[in-house]
């Protein structure tokens, strides 16, 4: 089944980054990683 992670935008922007996700929300930067059942967030740059 897929994996959804919620967040509170639409993501614009990802890309990999360091073997992890780096995603634009609005204008949030994030960086997440890969859990059991969704991407955690890791850090996060408002």
């Amino acid at each position: 089944f897929p994996r959804q992670t919620p967040v509170e935008d639409v993501p614009l922007a990802i890309a990999p980054f360091q073997g992890r996700v780096l995603v634009g929300v609005g204008k949030l930067l994030r960086i997440y990683d890969m859990g059991k059942k969704k991407l955690l967030r890791k850090c996060e740059n408002k």
